[in-house]
């Protein structure tokens, strides 16, 4: 888990959300995508994106210097 952390650092975490939130209409507008299905890729993303990494990325210890 710590590798992934490592990986994921702040301006790599911010160009996935940029990515993940302007690919959707580009899929849409080529045809790879309907707008139904868009709609349940980006809830699907909103729950792994924003749960994992704030799952990740928050303190969860009991001390403060867990």
């Amino acid at each position: 888990m710590s590798k992934i952390k490592n990986w994921l650092t702040p301006s790599r975490r911010a160009a996935t959300y940029k990515a993940a939130t302007l690919l959707g209409p580009v899929l849409v507008g080529y045809g790879v995508l309907d707008d139904s299905t868009l709609s349940l890729v980006l809830g699907i993303l909103s729950g792994v994106l924003g749960t994992g990494m704030a799952a990740l990325f928050t303190n969860t210890g009991r001390g403060a210097d867990s």
